[in-house]
């Protein structure tokens, strides 16, 4: 039953490219069923563009695959990142990744997350969602932002890093922002009230799209502790994103992309992997000098509305389907297809 279900699903994608017939066909994910798509979709003829937002590979153990199944993403993410005409990848980790497997640059595009920056421009910089909280008591006091599903650190870090803050700024609070698949925002709450710190630590869950903008820019200072681990630096860290087009003070640990969206002393302050002590540092730093947190926040803006916007962004897209193209032509072309004007691509996601 399974395995005429997934066939269903894959003919179904297949069948429908068959009948828009486009120019390129842009993959998401090269495992599961999309990956089975591309393939045959590739096998076929047609054109295929993959995309790799993740290290597949990775995340088999953690996600508690079977053995076999994990050997057939593993075989599915090889295959379709080598055998594509040309790959995105969303970080400079998958990018070194894919360039080892393909044995070349050629044909590889860095197209990491974008951000809408009107989203982020007219944010409101009220408190209302922290005043709604529960566990809420005033707004005085300086705050510092988690924003996390608790995938890149853990509570027992987070702790370190803030017991660390609040030696210097015992009236600070952790507003946490997102919620741990196992409930780790919990684990932190009940770490600060064993300390005697329990007001020191607000947990708001995950929010409404339209309410995160104002929340964010509400907050002094984010801060991001990161493990030094190959999933994390293989991601495109969209939560740190969001924060940086709200302009606010980011302090981060350099692990992978991480550190190329901060420039530190730039749009931000980094500090080494595995030193909770130094990223408290620069938590302290930016609460202490108002002036350069804002200074490094409004650059953090101002770049990320600029190199994370959209329209720069579908350029990169287009320079990886008019690759594909010229490649495919040197090999013969598409025989699904005639010949056309790389102008107005039919694009199928």
């Amino acid at each position: 039953g399974a395995q005429t279900g997934a066939l269903s699903l894959v003919s179904g994608l297949v069948r429908a490219v068959g009948e828009w017939q486009p120019d390129v066909v842009h993959s998401f994910k090269p495992k599961g069923y999309n990956g089975l798509a591309a393939q045959w979709l590739a096998r076929r003829g047609w054109l295929v563009v993959q995309d790799s937002d993740d290290w597949e590979a990775g995340w088999n153990a953690v996600a508690g695959y079977s053995r076999g199944w994990q050997r057939l993403f593993s075989w599915q993410e090889r295959r379709g990142l080598t055998g594509a005409a040309a790959v995105t990848v969303a970080s400079r980790w998958l990018e070194r990744l894919v360039v080892r497997l393909r044995g070349s640059d050629t044909g590889v595009f860095y197209l990491p997350n974008g951000v809408d920056g009107d989203r982020f421009g007219n944010s409101s910089r009220s408190h209302d969602a922290i005043l709604s909280s529960p566990h809420a008591q005033t707004v005085d006091e300086p705050q510092v932002l988690l924003y996390s599903r608790f995938g890149e650190t853990s509570p027992a870090v987070v702790w370190r890093v803030w017991s660390t803050v609040l030696a210097a700024f015992p009236a600070a609070r952790l507003v946490v922002v997102g919620a741990g698949d196992a409930g780790e925002e919990a684990t932190l709450r009940d770490l600060a009230a064993a300390a005697g710190a329990a007001r020191s630590v607000v947990t708001l869950g995950w929010q409404q799209p339209e309410t995160l903008p104002g929340l964010l820019a509400s907050s002094d200072v984010a801060v991001f502790p990161v493990t030094d681990i190959p999933l994390n630096r293989a991601k495109s860290p969209m939560r740190l994103l969001d924060v940086l087009a709200a302009g606010v003070p980011v302090a981060a640990q350099a692990v992978g992309d991480y550190a190329c969206y901060v420039a530190d002393g730039e749009t931000g302050l980094l500090a080494p992997a595995g030193d909770p002590e130094a990223l408290a540092g620069a938590v302290v730093r930016l609460l202490a000098d108002r002036r350069l947190a804002r200074r490094l926040g409004d650059e953090a803006a101002r770049r990320a509305a600029i190199d994370h916007a959209w329209p720069r962004l579908a350029e990169t897209s287009i320079a990886a389907y008019r690759f594909a193209r010229s490649r495919h032509s040197r090999a013969g072309g598409n025989p699904h297809l005639a010949d056309r004007e790389c102008d107005n691509e039919k694009i199928i996601r």
